[in-house]
């Protein structure tokens, strides 16, 4: 039992006023042919290309998809679905759109939020204040404060556990913006983190399928900052050695430093390189292309 072909072979819409709100309506039909003579309604209903309930319009993101209505012809392998949209969607009973999906594989992705919390050291108080004791030297441990990064869960279901991209895309951050208006999902490049996925297989109607949760983390100002060059120690040239050696950072009082000097770029301190301190751009976290994530889910 399959679908040997699906194709679009008509579209309209219309617009009017009803009780004073603009109410949107699209309908497309789909010919579908079957590899069988009576094929089940449901196995058209469920092929892949068939755009599933809640579905939103091409080229409309404001009109989803509320009626699928599947017509066997006269050629008893050939099926013509209807598709209604509308902006003004009732779905009725007070159940969620996709529970009224039969085929859990059809239902879109669900997204919640949630923040993250992590612990950071901290060197300076909220007012620029180095934090050390009353004899000038830092706590060791470090002090630390709690920090919180916007976050969320995407959940969707699919036929198989994606191994393959889960191994390519985790502890990675986004090479490019992903914008999906329809999830308020706006993350400039490299501020998207994948932390992997969560889920398990299951079993409804008859189906059974993998519901998998890519674990997601924002941080507005990138994950891979540039690092500022720091240091107690810098690099002098030793003429009787003939080359640069490591040497401890005496300040103009003879004492060494209480916090870290900046450094140029050839490792010397630089202490009063304050408005334009060198920056090494190490790249802590792989930056590739998530497009395939939010493909798999059916969001782009």
């Amino acid at each position: 039992m399959a679908i040997r072909s699906c194709v679009l072979i008509g579209e309209s819409g219309t617009e009017q006023l009803t009780g004073g709100k603009r109410v949107i309506t699209y309908q497309s039909q789909w010919k579908l042919l079957s590899t069988i003579r009576n094929e089940s309604p449901r196995v058209v209903l469920a092929h892949h290309e068939l755009p599933g309930l809640v579905a939103t319009w091409r080229d409309d993101n404001r009109c989803v998809c509320v009626k699928r209505d599947p017509k066997q012809q006269k050629a008893a392998e050939e099926w013509i679905v209807t598709l209604d949209y509308t902006n003004s969607p009732d779905i009725g009973k007070g159940e969620e759109p996709e529970q009224a999906i039969e085929n859990p594989l059809l239902r879109p992705a669900k997204i919640d939020r949630s923040p993250f919390q992590r612990q950071r050291i901290v060197e300076r108080d909220a007012y620029d204040r180095l934090i050390v004791n009353t004899a000038g030297e830092k706590f060791n441990p470090p002090v630390e404060r709690d920090e919180h990064n916007p976050g969320f869960t995407l959940t969707k279901n699919v036929v198989a556990w994606p191994s393959a991209l889960e191994y390519a895309l985790i502890d990675s951050i986004n090479l490019s913006p992903i914008v999906i208006p329809q999830y308020g999902i706006s993350c400039p490049a490299r501020s998207l983190k994948f932390n992997g996925f969560s889920g398990g297989m299951r079993w409804e109607s008859g189906y059974r399928y993998w519901e998998i949760s890519p674990n997601l983390e924002v941080d507005w100002q990138g994950w891979n900052k540039p690092i500022v060059s720091l240091g107690y120690n810098e690099k002098l040239f030793d003429a009787e050695a003939g080359e640069f050696v490591l040497c401890p950072i005496i300040g103009g009082n003879g004492e060494r430093p209480a916090e870290p000097v900046l450094l140029d770029a050839n490792g010397m301190a630089d202490p009063y390189r304050t408005d334009n301190p060198y920056l090494l751009n190490f790249r802590k976290y792989r930056e590739i292309d998530h497009t395939p994530l939010f493909q798999l889910l059916g969001m782009l």
